[in-house]
């Protein structure tokens, strides 16, 4: 089989939050940061006709490469064949056992109901990505003031520190949300941004919502809502 461009940028997206991956069979693939702060879930192109797992995604991705057009072939349980076209150079792949990962929740992740509800562009996106590299800023907040909803790039230790501010979207909702600059790692696309307070039971929690692909991401503790 061939990978598609879009599942291809799903791999490279999902190995910068865990660097393994298992695929399970049909076309919705999950992963899970090590951090246990980001879950991820995306519904792919194409579907994949059984279930295996890859312990460097990254450098699976680099094996692909190797050919311009590879061609998959999922005949054994134990490895892939990555090939070119008429099959005259191959790589033999192998996977890895899936107590080697950690591994998403079985259960989909349902956030309580709020109030606190924007859209992300992809422009606004890549803006508040470049000013974290920019500026060396650790963090990343998003604010309501009673008006409008901001993105920032921000140090929270420190009120002396370079920052980088983007309105974004209106909204009545009084809040100001932390996240980790290496937990921010989105792939490009406009969302649909839930995010629920805290509580004595949950942490605060958002979830990014985009064409074929879902985010939850985990709130700092210094978060107000």
């Amino acid at each position: 089989m061939k990978l598609e461009t879009e599942t291809l940028d799903i791999f490279k997206n999902f190995a910068v939050i865990n660097p393994s991956l298992l695929v399970k069979a049909g076309d919705v693939v999950k992963t899970i940061s090590l951090s246990k702060a980001v879950i991820a879930r995306a519904k792919l192109p194409q579907k994949f006709d059984s279930d295996f797992a890859i312990y460097d995604l990254s450098n699976f991705i680099s094996a692909m490469s190797m050919f311009d057009n590879p061609d998959l072939q999922f005949d054994n349980d134990k490895f892939v064949t990555i090939s070119d076209d008429e099959r005259s150079a191959l790589i033999r792949y192998f996977f890895t056992e899936t107590d080697m990962l950690i591994l998403p929740p079985e259960k989909e992740m349902e956030i309580p109901k709020t109030n606190i509800k924007f859209r992300i562009t992809k422009e606004n996106l890549a803006n508040i990505i470049k000013a974290v590299s920019v500026l060396s800023l650790p963090e990343i907040m998003i604010v309501g003031d009673g008006e409008n909803v901001s993105i920032q790039a921000v140090n929270p230790k420190s009120n002396l520190s370079n920052f980088y501010k983007k309105v974004i979207a209106s909204s009545n909702a009084d809040f100001q949300v932390y996240f980790k600059v290496e937990n921010f790692r989105l792939i490009s696309n406009d969302y649909d941004v839930s995010i629920a307070p805290s509580t004595s039971k949950h942490p605060g929690v958002a979830h990014f919502s985009g064409p074929g692909v879902e985010y939850w991401m985990v709130a700092e503790a210094h978060s107000r809502f």
